[in-house]
C-alpha cells in the first residue's frame, strides 16, 4: 500500500483489476494468433488472376500430376486428401500460391475445405 505523508490518503490494490488485465491480455494474443495462421491445409485450391477470378490454366499446372483435378464448381481446381491414422496430406494455400505464381498466374490462390484443428465445410 502507499501511503502519503500528512495525508491519510492510502492507495488500494484492485485485486480484480490486475486479474482482468491478465485474462484480456491473454485472450488478446490467442485471438490473434488464430486469427493471423497464414498458411494452412486445405483440400482443394486453384489459382487467381488479380481480379480475383480463377485461372484454368495456371491452376493446371501448378497442380501436381499425381493430384486428382476437379471441375464441379464451374472452374479447375486441385484436390489433395489423404487421411490416415497419425497424418494428414492436404494442400498449403501458401505453397499453392507459389506454384500459381511460379506458372505465370499474377493473383492469389483460392482454397476451400480446410483440413485441421478448425475446420469449415464446403
Amino acid at each position: 500500500m502507499l501511503e502519503l505523508k500528512g495525508s491519510s490518503y492510502k492507495a488500494r490494490s484492485l485485486p480484480f483489476y490486475n486479474l482482468k488485465m491478465k485474462a484480456s491480455f491473454v485472450l488478446s494474443i490467442l485471438a490473434l494468433a488464430l486469427t493471423t495462421q497464414a498458411c494452412d491445409q486445405y483440400k482443394y485450391c486453384a489459382c487467381t488472376n488479380p481480379d480475383g477470378s480463377t485461372n484454368d490454366v495456371a491452376t493446371d499446372w501448378a497442380c501436381d500430376p499425381s493430384y486428382t483435378r476437379i471441375n464441379d464448381k464451374g472452374y479447375t481446381e486441385c484436390k489433395l486428401y489423404k487421411s490416415s491414422a497419425f497424418k494428414v496430406t492436404a494442400l498449403s494455400n501458401c505453397k499453392f500460391r507459389e506454384a500459381c505464381q511460379a506458372k505465370g498466374a499474377m493473383g492469389d490462390s483460392k482454397c476451400r475445405a480446410k483440413v485441421g484443428v478448425f475446420k469449415f465445410k464446403a
